[in-house]
């Protein structure tokens, strides 16, 4: 009786009134009871000061004891992280994880779209590391490692030791393949880092933003070896790219044959080959036209032999997961290659007939059909391009002797022979019967001047 009273009396003087228990006080019951025993007869103020002493002693000694890590370790410091992996292409390395001894790390598992993702199956040793509560039983009664299906999309991974090191394989639906991670558990530092949660985006590499594309010119010279004898293009996913092959005068010039990776991309429709078939595939041309689409997203080189040119043109096809520097992919391409091509012969005597001496009317007027031709962005046979330099989005074409020019500009000066404009008025062509190397021009919407020159 008389120690409970004492245990109560203690409890109202550390607690401040309040009834309480060993609990209470943090002693085991054989503490409380034996300094009750050892302090009986002291004045409350002594008792209660000793009591205090023996309460915070036995919570600092609770303290060491569930310290982890070695004497001088801190605090670690816990951290939120974000990664993304993409579950379609070969990854560049496993996924670190920072465990902790004494800390239950989650790993979440989303899409782009920030939607949980089902981890279908995890492989772990289970000496090393507890996945969902599954590991850490006796290691002499343990397998190699554990599988199994665990419902939900988030991983629960704490070490079974202070020191551990190993790796976790983690699939979730819809993934390619595995997602690895390189575990590791302990350390010396005396600030540990410990990543109390990390969430893994999943990308399929498929976007539902349509991206921009790009219709250019380039020249190429299939002897000038400056650049390694390869020009990158920029191929877009899912999508046809269509590359035009012409000499310096405009005219087509045939393909002769083509040789690509059949499992990394297609010509003219060619079936996707398996990935794991290496080795290159033939193609023979089909005009000055050629038509590929990639099969994966991963850069590979193609070669292109025109009809009588010295060398084959080396074409890199840069994915966008390997390079997404370039802001628009490749759509439309026109290359330009140095020389004459084979149709050229032809195509000059169909350009010296295409007008006739007699299409003039009695009255003198003689009318000109191809400037519908240069609007509509579909130059006549034989027409050759000109750059003009000194403003964007312009372009012009030799043809008959005479220039023609296009865009969305209008002429100042010299003032223009002829002129035509599209149906909504956005487009102008105009004609120089004689053509002039410099001339000023307007633009439609702004009025803007700008001095171009012609590149002939």
């Amino acid at each position: 009786m008389l120690k409970k009273c004492l245990s109560a009396f203690a409890a109202t003087m550390i607690l401040g009134g309040t009834a309480a228990t060993a609990q209470d006080l943090n002693l085991s019951q054989e503490q409380l009871e034996t300094f009750l025993t050892e302090n009986q007869g002291l004045p409350p103020e002594e008792f209660a000061e000793r009591l205090k002493v023996l309460n915070d002693r036995t919570l600092d000694a609770q303290r060491d004891q569930s310290r982890i890590g070695y004497s001088d370790a801190q605090e670690p410091q816990l951290n939120i992280r974000q990664v993304r992996v993409r579950s379609n292409v070969t990854p560049t390395g496993p996924q670190g994880l920072q465990l902790g001894r004494g800390f239950i790390t989650a790993v979440n598992f989303v899409d782009e779209d920030f939607r949980p993702l089902t981890v279908t199956s995890v492989v772990h040793d289970p000496t090393l590391f507890s996945v969902n509560g599954q590991g850490c039983a006796d290691r002499a009664g343990q397998p190699s490692s554990a599988t199994g299906e665990i419902n939900g999309n988030t991983l629960n991974i704490y070490p079974c030791q202070f020191w551990a090191n190993g790796t976790i394989n983690v699939r979730v639906s819809g993934a390619a393949q595995p997602i690895i991670f390189s575990v590791s558990a302990g350390t010396n530092e005396p600030k540990p880092q410990i990543d109390a949660m990390l969430t893994v985006e999943v990308s399929d590499g498929v976007t539902n933003t349509f991206p921009e594309f790009a219709s250019r010119r380039l020249t190429i010279n299939p002897v000038d070896r400056s650049t390694s004898g390869v020009t990158p293009i920029y191929p877009g996913l899912d999508v046809i790219t269509d590359v035009a092959f012409i000499d310096s005068s405009g005219n087509p010039w045939p393909i002769e044959e083509v040789v690509y990776q059949s499992s990394m991309v297609s010509i003219g429709g060619s079936a996707c080959a398996r990935e794991e078939q290496n080795g290159g595939a033939t193609g023979t041309g089909t005009g000055n036209m050629l038509y590929l689409s990639l099969c994966r997203d991963r850069t590979s080189n193609m070669s292109v032999k025109l009809q009588g040119a010295p060398a084959a043109l080396g074409l890199l096809l840069v994915s966008p997961g390997t390079d997404d520097s370039a802001l628009k992919r490749d759509v439309t391409l026109t290359v330009t290659v140095p020389g004459r091509s084979p149709t050229a012969a032809a195509n000059a005597t169909a350009a010296s007939s295409a007008l006739a001496n007699n299409n003039v009317d009695r009255e003198g007027f003689q009318p000109d059909r191809f400037l519908a031709d240069f609007v509509n962005g579909t130059p006549p046979r034989g027409a050759r391009y000109v750059q003009m330099l000194g403003a964007p989005n312009i372009e012009g074409y030799v043809y008959n002797g005479q220039l023609y020019v296009r865009g969305r500009y209008r002429p100042v000066n010299p003032t223009a022979d002829a002129s035509a404009s599209s149906s909504s008025g956005g487009i102008n062509v105009w004609r120089y019967n004689k053509p002039v190397n410099s001339l000023i021009v307007a633009d439609a919407q702004n009025g803007q001047e700008f001095s171009l020159t012609a590149d002939f």
